[in-house]
């Protein structure tokens, strides 16, 4: 992806300075507004001064919403806004071709995005339903005194919030160092039978149930990548590499054309050079 971002550098620098200049001045009347308040406020004109504090206001949360997304969020957000400014950059520069290209991958990725927004990964929302029940079942296992199954309970719970909060990379890593689902199965067999002992029969059976559900889930993945593997067949449609592969072809591709229109570039700036004194006699 390096060749890409070098692409997406060149072409944004030059809608950069624009819209940098542009946020400068935006920013610098949000000040002057601001000290014009300030000194109708010592007038005593205060409801003149909060007409033009909250005019001020209103600019600058015009101002971060023009700036694109916030740092923290969706990093492909970021990238289709920068494409959006390479775009705009290559049909300034008359890279049609190479605009129209990224213009489709922009296409693709927006609608990547909408689908994401629009439809929640379902292990999210299997967990979002049963992490209570998590909970419940480490409750009773602190109260068995058994602290050491506890705990590793605890670390799944932790891994499966992560999750929640929307910090996959995270999630990810917590989950390396936490029971996997059968374990954490059998965790929850164990902790139905104390909260029987206890004399709290529903709690039991929410652990039951869910325990239950993970061998049920745990072993049906494991069925069906075992029949995977014996019919030899591949997922439908291409594998993260070729899509990878395919993409950084298409962006070398860009590369080439934008090294061309640089060329032809210069070489009309030198015409136009040597055309100078000509014209001047």
């Amino acid at each position: 992806m390096r060749i890409l971002f070098g692409v997406l550098l060149l072409a944004v620098a030059a809608a950069a300075l624009p819209e940098e200049r542009e946020i400068a001045e935006a920013k610098e009347k949000i000040q002057r507004m601001l000290d014009e308040a300030a000194l109708l406020e010592q007038a005593g004109r205060r409801e003149e001064a909060a007409r033009v504090r909250a005019d001020a206001e209103a600019m600058r949360k015009r101002l971060e919403g023009a700036r694109g997304p916030k740092e923290g969020g969706d990093p492909r957000v970021q990238a289709l806004h920068d494409m959006e400014k390479a775009i705009a950059a290559l049909d300034r520069a008359g890279c049609e071709d190479m605009a129209n290209e990224m213009r489709g991958m922009a296409d693709r990725l927006r609608v990547e995005i909408k689908g994401a927004r629009g439809q929640e990964n379902p292990e999210i929302e299997f967990w979002r339903r049963n992490l209570d029940t998590l909970r419940s079942a480490r409750d009773a296992l602190l109260e068995a005194q058994r602290k050491g199954d506890a705990d590793a309970l605890g670390r799944a719970i932790h891994a499966r919030e992560l999750l929640l909060e929307g910090k996959p990379d995270r999630a990810g890593q917590a989950m390396k160092a936490s029971p996997g689902d059968l374990d954490i199965a059998d965790l929850l067999l164990a902790s139905a039978g104390f909260w029987r002992s206890f004399g709290k029969p529903e709690k039991a059976a929410q652990c039951e149930e869910l325990g239950r559900l993970l061998q049920h889930r745990t072993e049906k993945r494991r069925a069906e990548k075992v029949m995977e593997f014996a019919r030899g067949e591949r997922r439908e449609g291409p594998g993260p590499d070729d899509r990878l592969a395919r993409l950084e072809e298409r962006v070398e591709r860009m590369e080439r054309m934008l090294h061309d229109a640089l060329e032809r570039l210069e070489a009309r700036e030198r015409q136009r050079e040597r055309d100078r004194p000509e014209a001047g006699r």
